[in-house]
């Protein structure tokens, strides 16, 4: 007896329009989760300060939080020769 897998009806792929190769790997690899983490760890106290969220969201996007992404070091750097 086969056993058969269940296929949706309708197949609807992944809208891929407004990503980045470099943020699709970014995002499986982890590393926007990692840096989000790190992120609140190391700038915990001052985030205690915020009493809502629209506070804080305002404060975050004056930190320039993109650029420091982009500035770590992370495993998408790495190569056979440097890691």
């Amino acid at each position: 007896m086969a056993v058969e897998a269940l296929r949706p009806d309708i197949f609807v792929p992944e809208d891929t329009t407004n990503m980045t190769s470099y943020y699709k790997q970014a995002v499986m690899d982890g590393l926007i989760l990692q840096f989000a983490f790190t992120y609140t760890d190391n700038n915990r106290q001052k985030m205690k300060d915020f009493k809502d969220m629209l506070a804080l969201a305002n404060y975050l996007k004056r930190q320039n939080t993109v650029e420091q992404f982009v500035a770590t070091p992370t495993s998408m750097d790495c190569n056979a020769v440097t890691c």
